[in-house]
């Protein structure tokens, strides 16, 4: 996925991010050995759209409301 393929609404990057849960499950004992978060789930995390649905929407943030970007 680049920049101009990645997913801007909120359905489609709740759809991204439930897909990494095999991801997450898989380096759960990596996240909890080393207390961060793997880069390579940061990277998919950011490719999802997921850390853009908590920017402020003068930031570029999605039309996505706060609850639904924590859920």
């Amino acid at each position: 996925m680049n920049k101009q393929t990645r997913p801007n609404d909120t359905e489609s990057i709740l759809a991204a991010a439930k897909a990494l849960v095999p991801v997450i499950i898989e380096s759960r004992e990596e996240i909890e050995r080393e207390r961060r978060l793997p880069m390579r789930l940061v990277d998919a995390l950011k490719e999802a759209g997921v850390f853009r649905m908590t920017t402020p929407l003068e930031w570029g943030r999605n039309r996505s409301d706060q609850p639904i970007a924590y859920r």
